[in-house]
């Protein structure tokens, strides 16, 4: 704050700070002028009995009577909207008094130590206490009807509400300074008001009866001033400032009439108020809208900026509530709004509205929301509008934030509005400059925008391609996922190749965080718009090598059936897998579409079966193929399904692998010591297949089944009634929380993840389901 700047500090007395005023205005008036209102109210406030001022700060401090001095402040800080600096300002205003010694010297006494003692606590508990001390000491100054500290003490109360502890006992001192006489009372209890209460609470009724104009049937004769009525215009700004900030629908129907009056009040301030609180009125009570359509009508005649603002945005709050009041300003003010626009955009330079070069910026703005609520669903007005928002679209400039933002609007505004082919194809490479622009925010929102514009205009969108697949490897995670979500929309038949390849191309340098996201809209692009199956294997083996732990279970699944079925391509697949293995064997999805791919087609990998033109020589022996098996069983990283799978595969192999028959047998026995219960099951299960069930195995470890991909697909979507398990098993819980879907055919013909699947028959009949009836239940695993 300013009077503590060490510059304007003159010495210590008793422990309180003392301020040399003389030096604090002569800085003020040159280098912060709203500091010098702030001082000539503290100058002026009822505290101060006696105090000298140099003769040639007389005209900074005015000559003025006391009141007098405060209604000046006063009518200068209405003229502005409350903030949290203007706030904390008041607040420490009233915890400041002068004392009259005879000189300049400003004490900061109760107040500012209430605020030192709390600021160095350093515990909560300490910061609590301090707070109950001075609770407790308000409390007593209410309950003595201290008056001529109840605006301190309101003070106070406000800087407790701010850190978060109960006021509630302090509400009805609120109400005792509205009802106050003098203006510095009403200004800090109305502010209190705003702070301390909220349109649910019962004391708002006594409010009322200060506010309205006509006094209640069962008027409680607790606050007697009319403030909306008062003849001093600021002290009508403070009753509507407060009623548009904390107005209930009973407040809206009582007080509705005369705030309809103020909206033709003499002074600006007091209509602009005016029409803010009646946005508040009709938005608690929309019933009330009609009998604000006229005075809004003619707010929009308004020559002073600020009070066309508010008309601006008082008949679009209307239009939303009111289709009377839309079709109104339809026909009776859309000529004018869209001569008021143009007479903004073509005005000459104002330095008062101007900013960075642009003539109020958000009158601009206001005027497009409204353009654009009265445009759409009507081609009439839409017509209308179309020669000034190309006009705005063509002549503001972009280089400054100010014009962006008029920018923005326009576009939105054409894009809401009735079909104009010209102007949306304008609009959308406005926002394909946007995609150029150095501001993170300013790309964001032209992503945002291409969105929308993808369903009017996708063809206008997908000319600027390029720079929305350079946003995807923007640095900011937000663009980022923006922008995949808009490729994702862009995408087609005709373009899926030269897109996936770009998307696949970043997979490989892009962010951990992001790879998963990344990875699932490749997946679901491949899958919706693949050409031919090879290249759908082709992207999905890349996707695997450089992603495959963040693929989801249904994604392998899903590529799993697709190979099934593509009976020319088993071979090609199973040496691209083999490649693909020596360099990604960490990722754990390749690994499980690899081990069952090597299981089911392992002779044609080493035989060389089905090699296509495009395809380099390979060299695979029976051994290198149970080497690349042995190694998912070994490896420590990998899970319990992917070694299950592994020793499915082994288990083929031994049959179509003859010369490596012992050694698949002595790792199958070497795991009957492993720790996992399920690994001990299946190994002791398979060990009794080879040592015993000779006569059966070629039939058993036979090659699946195709899979029927409608059959998947449509169990998938949810469109078929999940397989009914006679064992009654619970879903398992996803990591993300989700329910697991039902197993899809792959699963029931793999037995894993078998917990939805059918339970094996216990009949003698089928020695299939006998022998390899094995399946990971919750129970094995937790077992294991």
């Amino acid at each position: 704050m300013v009077w503590m700047n060490p510059l304007f500090l003159k010495e210590k007395k008793n422990a309180a700070l003392v301020i040399d005023l003389n030096k604090m205005f002569k800085w003020t008036t040159f280098c912060c002028p709203d500091v010098v209102i702030l001082l000539r109210y503290l100058l002026l406030i009822d505290e101060v009995k006696k105090c000298r001022v140099s003769p040639k700060l007389l005209p900074l401090c005015g000559r003025k009577k006391v009141a007098e001095g405060i209604a000046c402040f006063s009518g200068l800080y209405e003229a502005f909207w409350i903030s949290n600096w203007c706030i904390l300002q008041m607040i420490v205003g009233n915890l400041l008094y002068l004392p009259s010694n005879g000189t300049l010297e400003l004490y900061l006494t109760l107040g500012w130590d209430m605020i030192r003692a709390i600021r160095a606590c350093k515990t909560a508990a300490e910061e609590r206490a301090v707070v109950r001390k001075e609770c407790a000491a308000i409390r007593a100054a209410i309950n003595e009807n201290d008056q001529d500290y109840r605006h301190r003490n309101l003070a106070k109360l406000m800087f407790i509400h701010m850190l978060g502890y109960p006021t509630h006992f302090g509400q009805m001192e609120c109400l005792k300074s509205i009802a106050s006489a003098g203006f510095p009372e009403k200004r800090i209890g109305y502010l209190g008001l705003m702070l301390l209460l909220d349109e649910r609470q019962e004391v708002l009724m006594l409010v009322t009866n200060s506010l309205k104009q006509y006094p209640f049937p069962n008027d409680l004769n607790l606050l007697t001033f009319r403030d909306l009525n008062h003849t001093n215009q600021y002290i009508v700004g403070l009753a509507l400032c407060a009623l548009g900030n904390i107005c209930s629908a009973e407040m809206a129907r009582d007080l509705a009439p005369e705030v309809e009056r103020l909206l033709q009040f003499r002074d600006p301030n007091i209509r602009k108020k005016a029409a803010l609180c009646s946005i508040r009125i009709i938005k608690k009570v929309p019933d009330l809208a009609e009998n604000f359509i006229n005075p809004a009508a003619a707010l929009l005649k308004e020559k002073h900026h600020g009070v066309l603002i508010t008309g601006i945005q008082l008949c679009t709050d209307l239009c939303k509530v009111s289709t009377e009041a839309l079709e109104f300003f339809r026909k009776k003010c859309l000529d004018s709004l869209v001569r008021t626009l143009r007479e903004v955009v073509n005005s000459p330079y104002a330095p008062e509205y101007d900013i960075a070069g642009i003539t109020d910026p958000f009158l601009h703005i206001r005027l497009l929301r409204l353009l654009r609520v009265l445009g759409h669903g009507d081609v009439d007005a839409s017509d209308c509008m179309n020669d000034i928002l190309a006009q705005v679209a063509t002549k503001t400039e972009s280089n400054k934030n100010a014009g962006n933002a008029i920018l923005y609007e326009c576009v939105e505004t054409i894009m809401s509005i009735e079909d104009n082919g010209g102007l949306r194809v304008l609009a959308i490479n406005i926002l394909g400059r946007f995609l150029s622009n150095r501001d993170n925010n300013i790309r964001y929102v032209a992503l945002n925008m291409l969105m929308k514009a993808i369903a009017v205009d996708a063809q206008a969108v997908q000319r600027h391609r390029a720079t929305i697949l350079e946003c995807v490897k923007d640095s900011d995670a937000s663009i980022r996922k923006r922008a995949l979500e808009l490729v994702y929309l862009l995408i087609n038949e005709s373009n899926v190749k030269p897109l996936t390849k770009e998307l696949i191309d970043y997979l490989e340098v892009s962010d951990q965080e992001f790879k998963g996201d990344l990875t699932a809209k490749i997946c679901s692009i491949v899958e919706r718009f693949s050409p031919e199956k090879i290249w759908y294997i082709d992207q999905m083996l890349k996707v695997l090598s450089e992603a495959g732990n963040f693929v989801k279970d249904e994604v392998w699944h899903a590529l799993i059936v697709v190979i099934s079925n593509a009976s020319d391509l088993h071979g090609y697949t199973v040496r691209a897998l083999f490649r693909a293995f020596q360099t990604s064997a960490e990722q754990e999805c390749l690994v499980r579409v690899a081990v069952w791919c090597i299981g089911e087609y392992g002779d044609m990998l080493v035989n060389n079966v089905g090699m296509l033109d495009i395809e380099d020589p390979i060299t695979v022996t029976e051994s290198d193929a149970v080497d690349v098996v042995e190694s998912a069983i070994r490896h420590h990283s990998l899970d319990l399904t992917t070694k299950a799978m592994a020793m499915i595969a082994l288990l083929k192999l031994s049959s179509r692998f003859p010369s490596c028959s012992k050694r698949i047998r002595d790792i199958i026995i070497q795991l009957k010591g492993s720790l996992v219960l399920e690994l001990q099951q299946r190994s002791i299960e398979f060990n009794s297949i080879l040592d015993k069930h000779q006569n059966i195995r070629s039939a058993l470890v036979e090659r699946m089944p195709v899979l029927d991909e409608a059959t998947f697909s449509g169990r998938r979507a949810g469109s078929l009634p999940p397989t009914v398990s006679t064992m009654g098993g619970t879903s398992v819980s996803l990591p993300n929380g989700v329910a697991k879907p039902a197993a899809a055919p792959l699963v029931d013909l793999l037995d894993l993840s078998a917990d939805d699947a059918p339970a094996p028959s216990s009949s003698g009949g089928d020695f299939l389901q006998d022998l390899l009836g094995v399946d990971l239940s919750p129970a094995s695993v937790q077992s294991g």
